[in-house]
């Protein structure tokens, strides 16, 4: 899990995220913005029941989503805030394939330059 600081809450999601930028990749869905304040990088990773019926399966992608994008966070910019949303659920690949995938969007946006 990431600390509480690098998570975003629901308000900022609405209020900074409604016009952000989007990335479609093979199984993410990656929406972005720069906030005018400089403080740490926010993320936060969402799961549809269209992709995970049951809420178990749900907070298992969740928290792999968290743990793919945890060693990501430190060359992320300052001012990004991103929310990654599953199109497609990976069950059963490990979390070094989504890190890559995750790794190549965020390049591509300009929020991780590592």
């Amino acid at each position: 899990m990431l600390p509480k600081k690098a998570r975003l809450t629901k308000k900022t999601i609405t209020l900074e995220l409604g016009n952000a930028r989007r990335i479609k990749t093979a199984h993410f869905l990656v929406i972005y913005a720069f906030s005018r304040e400089s403080t740490n990088p926010q993320i936060s990773v969402s799961v549809s029941k269209k992709i995970a019926k049951t809420a178990v399966e749900r907070n298992r992608l969740r928290r792999r989503g968290y743990s793919a994008l945890a060693p990501l966070l430190t060359g992320c910019v300052s001012t990004a805030r991103v929310l990654v949303q599953y199109t497609q659920a990976w069950k059963s690949e490990p979390i070094t394939a989504i890190t890559t995938e995750l790794q190549h969007a965020l390049q591509s946006s300009g929020i991780y330059n590592a």
